[in-house]
């Protein structure tokens, strides 16, 4: 029985429970210098050699199988990159920690010339420790309907730990 739950576990993870959620979400790490990538909003104003260096992020696929998606909203929470100490909690040594300080940024994807029931992208990131999740912001669709989130929590994918890599 044991078994069967643990690949239940890995099944769902990277996927975003439907109850919450106006479409299906998955998300995997991504680090290819080969993606064509999203830029966040916060990094619009960089300069292409400066986005050259920055080749790490997370790629998205968006399905709303009833409605067809003109643009999405969507915000990727990081821990940013350098060293840490992991904290020891509830232990004689560490009696409380803090959470590691998460930062994010934002992001827009638009369908293409039509809208379409399927909508995914390469978010650019750069130099990141991890990704903790991806939460879902907004929600356009063609119909001009639209669904926002409460909060950073209504609507969130924890990525697939899985990142592939390429022979040379």
């Amino acid at each position: 029985m044991r078994p069967v739950l643990l690949t239940l576990t890995l099944l769902t993870a990277g996927t975003a429970l439907a109850q919450t959620c106006p479409v299906g979400i998955t998300a995997r790490q991504q680090g290819s210098p080969a993606a064509i990538w999203t830029t966040s909003l916060e990094d619009s104003h960089k300069s292409s050699n400066d986005l050259k260096a920055l080749h790490s992020g997370v790629h998205v696929d968006l399905n709303a199988p009833h409605k067809e998606i003109k643009q999405a909203e969507l915000a990727v929470f990081f821990l940013p990159a350098g060293a840490r100490a992991l904290p020891v909690t509830a232990s004689q040594f560490a009696p409380s920690s803090t959470p590691a300080p998460e930062t994010h940024k934002n992001f827009s994807l638009v369908a293409g010339k039509t809208a379409s029931s399927q909508l995914d992208g390469d978010l650019l990131l750069g130099p990141v420790a991890s990704v903790t999740h991806i939460s879902l912001m907004h929600v356009i669709y063609a119909d001009g309907t639209e669904w926002k989130a409460h909060s950073s929590h209504t609507c969130r994918v924890e990525p697939s730990m899985f990142m592939p890599v390429q022979a040379k």
